[in-house]
């Protein structure tokens, strides 16, 4: 279907044409995963050959982007800027808080795919008790102004204007493949236990939320 036109040049015409921009089916591997979008091409108006024009390609990587997103259950860009806005933190200080890299938060933000590591802990830092963790684990590298704002969250989170980030139905060590995100090796019950069982053998005071911290990582 045609959407809109554009201004252009037309190698093989080798001339100024403008050329008709349509929207057609197309597959593209992401995270060799295939992922079926809607890309956007111009086209020549005289010779009808597909015309290389980047001003219209150059969002078609963020529709593959967006539906594997939409797929795999990960925050867009959008969200995890709203997240940083309601911590009322900085790029550096939100970065910080989580534990990544400043110019890492910034590449989310303006569209490139995040890991799924990365997204569970964006997603758990909407928590009372993800914040506490993180807060616990790398509020040392925060200042006292970003700090404060986290414990207010974390005393009151009813109150705070936190968009809601519902976790992935299933969690990403349930499946049976073996990979990197499942220790390579099945989900086990029993282990889960006695890993519970040894973490309250060797540490003291170990309340809900600093098991949660130790079983996160």
């Amino acid at each position: 279907d045609v959407q809109d036109t554009v201004s252009t040049y037309c190698p093989s015409c080798d001339r100024e044409v403008v050329a008709s921009v349509v929207e057609r089916p197309a597959s593209i591997a992401v995270r060799g995963e295939a992922v079926d979008y809607l890309e956007r091409v111009a086209v020549c108006p005289v010779c009808g050959g597909e015309i290389g024009d980047s001003n219209v390609e150059s969002g078609n990587i963020k529709r593959a982007y967006d539906v594997y997103r939409e797929s795999n259950g990960l925050m867009t860009p959008d969200e995890i800027r709203a997240l940083r806005n309601s911590y009322g933190l900085s790029l550096r200080e939100f970065a910080k808080f989580l534990g990544f890299g400043e110019q890492t938060v910034a590449r989310y933000e303006r569209g490139a795919l995040q890991d799924k590591l990365h997204d569970s802990t964006m997603r758990w830092a909407a928590t009372p008790e993800g914040a506490a963790a993180l807060l616990a684990s790398n509020g040392g590298s925060i200042s006292e102004g970003s700090r404060e704002r986290v414990e207010r969250f974390i005393k009151n989170p009813e109150v705070a204007d936190f968009p809601s980030y519902p976790l992935p139905v299933e969690p990403i060590c349930v499946t049976e493949t073996p990979k990197s995100s499942n220790g390579f090796r099945p989900t086990s019950v029993d282990r889960v236990k006695a890993l519970i069982a040894r973490l309250c053998q060797k540490c003291d005071g170990l309340y809900m939320t600093k098991l949660h911290k130790a079983l996160f990582f």
